[in-house]
């Protein structure tokens, strides 16, 4: 069965996050889906939930299929993590590549640690 309130809540993830990995702020997306800033904006907040309707639109918008948007949605990114996707978006090639090296010395950091405690 589903849950609609969890369903809700993933569709709307995945949207924030397919919209912020094509660069649209809030503003633009809801100018390109012709839906008002307001209707979006409580999608966002959980104070509405979207109709059908709304999901053509926004689908439409996003340049994807609905299906898309609900195979985005089983990604389940915490909101932290949506706002970090959406602000490496926005970086220009010089910060990318320094965020880049940064991840993979966290990850080197950390196999290192880890190796150390198997000895």
């Amino acid at each position: 069965m589903y849950n609609p309130e969890k369903e809700c809540e993933n569709l709307i993830t995945a949207i924030k996050i397919i919209s912020a990995s094509k660069g649209l702020s809030q503003n633009a997306l809801a100018k390109k889906a012709g839906i008002s800033v307001s209707t979006l904006n409580g999608l966002y907040k959980d104070k509405t939930k979207p109709t059908m309707y709304t999901i053509f639109k926004i689908c439409n918008a996003l340049d994807i299929t609905v299906p898309d948007l609900l195979q985005g949605g089983e990604l389940n990114l915490a909101e932290e993590e949506i706002e970090l996707l959406a602000a490496y978006r926005y970086f220009p090639d010089y910060k990318k590549k320094q965020t880049q090296i940064f991840m993979k010395m966290m990850k080197d950091y950390d196999r290192k640690e880890k190796d150390k405690k198997k000895e």
